[in-house]
């Protein structure tokens, strides 16, 4: 039997093994996502974007967004049932990072609005990260076919600005939404422009699944009258706070591809890092826009 002071010594011993343990298990965190990745495409201030997206690797549960801007967002997705669809988002004014926010706790007043949507095109609300308006589509995408995206803004009086997504589908380009939002100070741009990998499946299994994407043919069109496209060539690789490495980006022909998720190392080019790939010439499906 121990006595007093070995009993101290044994309890001392163990406490000390338990917190070694679980400093040891913490060092082993379990994440629950990949990684959202994104290329930042820097350029002026635009009347119109246009930019393309080529799935290479997709699961359930995956947004390829092929266009995003400072008031919005649009792209392709991979849904939980496996189902495929087109999506054109626009944010009412507020936090965008307000993961909280109720989709209907928004004042009528400062909503954003409908002002045209596409035939076969569902619209509703979004809340979750910010609220705002939202359109899908359904569209059977393939892995390693490319897609074209378009986005056009135009002043909707003095305080609103309309955003309008559009995809090339059968030959022609499809207007999918038009929404109406208040601006700042007038404004009246497409800015700010990113693409992104996203899994938002979110079940720690799909963590250690591989997402990867291609974005190319990168071009803007201002204002101005007579202006012309212009090709978006600068990139700028950046991610989330989750801390899981398992992401890459690189520059390829025409554009960027980004990676995240399974056993993905960053070879290529680090993250918060600036970048470069030669764009051009236009496509002939950026010079039919209207």
């Amino acid at each position: 039997m121990m006595n007093a002071k070995e009993s101290a010594l044994g309890f001392a011993l163990f406490g000390a093994l338990c917190i070694a343990g679980v400093a040891q298990a913490a060092e082993v965190p379990v994440f629950t996502a990949a990684r959202s990745v994104h290329m930042w495409h820097p350029a002026p201030a635009a009347e119109w974007v246009y930019g393309e997206v080529s799935v290479e690797k997709s699961v359930p549960g995956s947004y390829f967004m092929a266009i995003g801007f400072s008031t919005g967002y649009c792209g392709i997705q991979e849904l939980f049932d496996g189902s495929k669809i087109a999506i054109f988002s626009v944010w009412d004014p507020g936090n965008p990072m307000d993961f909280s926010a109720k989709a209907d706790s928004v004042d009528e007043k400062i909503r954003t609005k409908v002002a045209f949507a596409g035939e076969g095109v569902r619209i509703e609300r979004f809340g979750g990260e910010g609220t705002g308006g939202k359109s899908t589509l359904p569209f059977d995408w393939k892995v390693g076919e490319t897609y074209r995206f378009a986005v056009n803004v135009a002043k909707d009086g003095d305080r609103r600005t309309a955003y309008t997504g559009y995809v090339f589908r059968d030959g022609a380009w499809f207007k999918i939404a038009t929404f109406s939002t208040l601006a700042a100070k007038g404004e009246a741009s497409v800015s700010n422009v990113y693409s992104f990998v996203e899994d938002f499946r979110r079940n720690a299994k799909s963590a250690g699944q591989v997402r990867r994407a291609t974005f190319r043919n990168f071009f803007c069109k201002g204002k101005a009258a007579g202006a012309e496209w212009k090709a978006m060539e600068a990139g700028r690789f950046t991610a989330d706070n989750n801390p899981r490495t398992a992401i890459d980006a690189e520059a390829v022909e025409n554009g960027f591809a980004l990676t995240t998720g399974g056993d993905t190392k960053n070879t290529h080019i680090k993250v918060q890092s600036d970048a470069f790939s030669k764009v051009g010439p236009c496509p002939e499906q950026c010079l039919m826009l209207p």
